[in-house]
């Protein structure tokens, strides 16, 4: 049977060469589709690999953004994480569109590119929901994440597949309110199952991944006036009670307003001077994206949050 799977596996390595790579669109710095919309493309911030044959170890630059099982000396699975920055997009837009772009591009730490060589290698991307680092991520500390909003990857159907324009306008949303990017994984983690694309480390400029979204600033929601932020909300997405923490912001007597993401007013609190924090039970509003707004003599801030 060993013998079986590695004249397979041959084959497959073999024929990688054979499907030509998809052409890569152009990515655009600044652009816009429609009245009051600005589209912007993204290259990750950082990536990161983590694999059970190194639990403890971290894989610093890793060329390689993957969900794999395979064999080197044992079976190990490896899992990837990636994260953009939102701060060039006002808090107070409205995401028309968030659109992934991810590029097949096997490397030597991984020839075999995206393999189904035993089964499907459908792939899923899910939110991470602690913080994380490049520098610092193993197997073994990896991030919590949650199904909420998460993403399919089909099945490949060759080694350099590129999968274009991949629909994560949700997960984007989330992402606005508190950023911890997303992970991705096999659906089934079984032995000689890959996805491969290339991360931010790869050497070639040409196939990085990169993320596009496109909005809108809504007109009936102030944007940000503080250019440092003072406070911070959590947990996003949230179902009954959003915790408002104020750093150093609450030295006055503040407002805080709450809007949908047409800029109808939907609450507002005085808080007084001194909180340190505040919790806001948003169990009555209905599933949504959702703005607060802080504003005191001093200064102005919003932050935007998902209820579920």
């Amino acid at each position: 049977m060993k013998k079986s799977v590695q004249a397979i596996l041959a084959v497959f390595i073999a024929t990688s060469c054979m499907f030509a790579q998809t052409s890569m669109p152009s990515a655009s710095n600044l652009n816009s589709s429609k009245e009051g919309m600005t589209c912007v493309t993204l290259y990750p911030t950082q990536t990161a690999s983590i694999a059970t044959s190194y639990p403890t170890t971290v894989m610093t630059t890793y060329p390689d953004f993957l969900a794999n099982d395979w064999t080197n000396g044992g079976e190990f699975t490896q899992r990837s994480m990636m994260q953009f920055d939102f701060s060039s997009i006002p808090n107070n837009s409205v995401i028309d569109s968030s659109l992934l772009s991810l590029y097949g591009h096997p490397t030597n730490n991984n020839p075999q590119g995206s393999s189904p060589l035993t089964g499907s290698n459908l792939s899923v991307l899910r939110l991470i929901t602690d913080s994380w680092s490049s520098s610092t991520a193993t197997w073994n500390n990896q991030p919590a994440t949650t199904s909420l909003d998460s993403v399919i990857l089909p099945e490949s159907t060759s080694t350099m597949e590129n999968y274009l324009n991949i629909d994560i306008k949700a997960m984007t949303n989330v992402m606005m309110g508190g950023n911890y990017g997303f992970m991705m994984s096999l659906d089934t983690e079984a032995t000689y199952r890959c996805l491969l694309f290339a991360s931010m480390y790869n050497s070639d400029s040409t196939v990085l991944p990169r993320l596009k979204v496109c909005y809108t600033a809504s007109s009936g929601i102030p944007t940000l006036l503080s250019q440092n932020s003072t406070i911070n909300i959590f947990p996003s997405p949230v179902s009954s009670l959003l915790n408002v923490e104020f750093n150093g912001m609450a030295t006055e007597n503040s407002m805080l307003q709450i809007f949908d993401i047409t800029g109808r007013q939907q609450d507002s609190y005085m808080i007084p001077s001194g909180t340190s924090i505040e919790k806001i039970d948003v169990s009555s509003l209905a599933k949504g994206i959702y703005f607060i707004r802080v504003i005191n003599a001093q200064t102005a801030e919003v932050k935007r949050f998902v209820k579920d």
